[in-house]
């Protein structure tokens, strides 16, 4: 498991063969939301934003991750505002 952003970033940031397949499902299916689960730094999440931009005038994008350091990697922007991530108090039943 990565623990350093931007060694994850090094590693893994000219990877980029399976963004045309994320795309066109936005394209195709021109979802109004789309949750990423684990999006890390934003390296499919970004690219994802810029294509729902272009087939919609709204896509509710959110990227979830357990690493603060990954999401303030991939923002804050206006597209991508990050927020901390908090701890779950509740007790499962």
């Amino acid at each position: 498991m990565w623990d350093d952003a931007r060694a994850y970033d090094l590693a893994t940031g000219l990877v980029a063969h399976d963004l045309p397949y994320w795309q066109s499902l936005v394209e195709e299916y021109r979802p109004g939301r789309v949750l990423e689960l684990a999006c890390g730094t934003g390296r499919i999440t970004l690219p994802l934003v810029d294509a729902g931009a272009a087939v919609r005038d709204e896509l509710a994008l959110v990227g979830l991750d357990a690493s603060a350091s990954f999401l303030r990697r991939a923002g804050p922007s206006d597209e991508f505002p990050v927020r901390e991530p908090s701890p779950c108090t509740e007790t499962p039943r």
